[in-house]
């Protein structure tokens, strides 16, 4: 934006997502630069007024003007004599009624007056601000959700605490990653003392949100048709969708929800469906009875399933925890494929109704490897005794051996029970075939590990 000449920008993302905010900062940066912020702002109520967006600042044009379109002139001659000296800050660029954003089109394309723009990824950008885009003009920046790390950062610091460990993961999926819904929670949460300082960090226990919050959402899917209203219904349990799947509940159904922008597609190799905002989410699952949304998490499973892919699958699994029915080798095999994605609460949540469900060494060493992750210590040792116990191979038992000992070692801090695992590990039937050529160089890592904590701890006594 301080280049010469300056290129405007539009700011794309869901409701919630930053837009309005990072706008603002900008424009409050440039001010401070000596440039004069023109704010605009578009509404879906004014649309279709002329210059309904511009009237605020036509309204202080001298009283001796009295026709609009003259102040409206008048307006971009000022602005026009000197570009470099404004700023356009529009929000809802979109929903600009025409002769306002047709004005806007001219100042930034005939006089080169710069412009930060703000559009929710739900309205299609058209008109005079297409031409700008298509004109190479303007400059499209989508913002994308806060990753799990970035929401870890932003609530240990408003907390002034560190969180637990994969809790950050925890939240980043409960609210999409979006930064106002995760505020909500946090507030939310705080108020209702969910806010809990556990032994490894704190836990937040995700709640509601207020009730303001989700009626206003709910008046724009309340007369949704049946079909839509079903699609809506399976995403909000077990989104998101492949756009071949989604089109398999009905191509008018899946049609509906994108004009009412209830839901967003991506623009990757699948598709993804998914509701255009968490706000939906919590709205619509909300508002099925306890039967209706029984039935929907089946459903869900069972079309998630019939996809073939493993994420499907994996999440199909997920939404089927606590069927009783669930065979639990479909469930220790979801709790593989978490444990290969590093997501250890998931792959803890599945091992445990595993286990429940009767299963053997796949889940105690997967609850053993998952448990610590989440700060469950005392799970994770009992995991590592029973998976021992029932380890089917030499290649097997050499595997837990070496994943206890990393245990002792990197967590626990107890280097003389590491070692005690690693001469278990060397003493292992065949231990060098039972493990890989990077799974040997671990465990030597691990052994190295144990023997200077004991050395350090000896040195401590020693010094005392």
């Amino acid at each position: 934006m301080t280049r010469r000449p300056a290129r405007s920008q539009l700011i794309r993302g869901p409701s919630g997502i930053g837009k309005t905010t990072i706008a603002a900062h900008a424009a409050r940066a440039l001010s401070e630069r000596g440039l004069r912020v023109v704010p605009i702002v578009g509404l879906a109520e004014l649309t279709h007024v002329p210059l309904a967006a511009l009237a605020p600042l036509l309204a202080t044009a001298p009283a001796s003007e009295k026709r609009i379109d003259l102040r409206a002139q008048s307006l971009v001659t000022l602005i026009g004599a000197a570009p470099n000296e404004y700023i356009l800050v529009v929000d809802d660029a979109p929903l600009l009624d025409d002769i306002s954003a047709s004005t806007l089109y001219q100042l930034i394309r005939v006089f080169g007056v710069a412009a930060v723009m703000t559009a929710r990824d739900e309205h299609k950008i058209h008109g005079p601000l297409e031409r700008l885009h298509h004109e190479n003009l303007l400059d499209v920046i989508d913002v994308p959700p806060l990753s799990a790390v970035e929401v870890e950062e932003i609530v240990e610091r408003y907390l002034d605490r560190p969180l637990q460990p994969d809790m950050g993961a925890t939240l980043q999926r409960h609210v999409e990653g979006n930064p106002l819904y995760l505020r909500e929670i946090v507030f939310e949460a705080q108020h209702a003392g969910r806010v809990l300082a556990k032994d490894f960090g704190v836990v937040i226990e995700p709640t509601s949100l207020p009730r303001y919050w989700l009626d206003n959402v709910r008046t724009r899917i309340i007369d949704l048709h049946p079909a839509a209203r079903q699609l809506a219904q399976l995403l909000s349990v077990s989104q998101p969708w492949p756009a071949s799947l989604a089109l398999s509940m009905g191509a008018d159904a899946l049609d509906e929800l994108r004009r009412r922008a209830v839901v967003s597609i991506a623009p990757d190799e699948r598709q993804l469906v998914r509701l255009a905002h968490p706000f939906f989410t919590e709205a619509i699952a909300g508002d099925m009875s306890t039967t209706v949304h029984k039935e929907t998490v089946r459903r869900a499973a069972a079309a998630l399933r019939s996809t073939g892919v493993d994420s499907d699958r994996f999440t199909a699994a997920h939404l089927l925890l606590g069927e009783p029915e669930t065979d639990v080798r479909e469930l220790e095999w979801a709790a593989s494929f978490a444990r290969d994605a590093r997501d250890a609460a998931a792959g803890l949540r599945l091992a445990r109704a595993a286990r429940y469900r009767g299963g053997d060494f796949t889940t105690d060493f997967i609850l053993a490897v998952a448990a610590p992750a989440v700060g469950d210590v005392t799970e994770a040792e009992e995991g590592f005794a029973s998976s021992m116990l029932a380890a089917p191979s030499d290649e097997d038992r050499a595997l837990v051996l070496l994943r206890w000992g990393q245990h002792e070692a990197y967590r626990m801090r107890r280097p003389e029970l590491a070692i005690s695992r690693s001469r278990d590990l060397a003493n292992n039937a065949q231990p060098s075939r039972a493990l890989c050529n990077g799974e040997r160089d671990r465990a030597a890592r691990t052994h190295q590990v144990a023997i200077d904590g004991r050395r350090a701890s000896e040195s401590r006594r020693t010094e005392r």
